[in-house]
C-alpha cells in the first residue's frame, strides 16, 4: 500500500510540475479562458469576437511579465 501512495504522490507532484512549473499564471489566464469560453458558450457570434481577444491579451501579457522577469534578473546580476 505503501508503494501505490508514494506512485500517487509522486505522479500528483508531476501533474503539479507539468500544470504550474515555472510560470503559474499561465495556468490561470488558461483556466480564465476556459471559463470565459464556458460562460459564452450559448453566445455564439459574442464568442467569435470575445474569446481570440482574451487569446491575444494573455500571450501579450504573459509575454510581458516573463520580459520584465527576465530584464529583473539581468539587472541584478550586473550590480554583483
Amino acid at each position: 500500500m505503501r508503494v501505490v501512495l508514494r506512485w500517487v504522490a509522486r505522479a500528483g507532484l508531476a501533474v503539479w510540475d507539468f500544470l504550474v512549473g515555472d510560470t503559474p499564471e499561465v495556468l490561470v489566464v488558461t483556466l480564465a479562458i476556459v471559463g470565459i469560453t464556458f460562460a459564452l458558450r450559448a453566445h455564439n457570434h459574442a464568442a467569435v469576437v470575445v474569446v481570440p481577444i482574451c487569446g491575444v491579451l494573455a500571450l501579450t501579457g504573459v509575454v510581458w511579465l516573463g520580459r520584465a522577469r527576465i530584464t529583473s534578473r539581468r539587472s541584478r546580476s550586473e550590480g554583483h
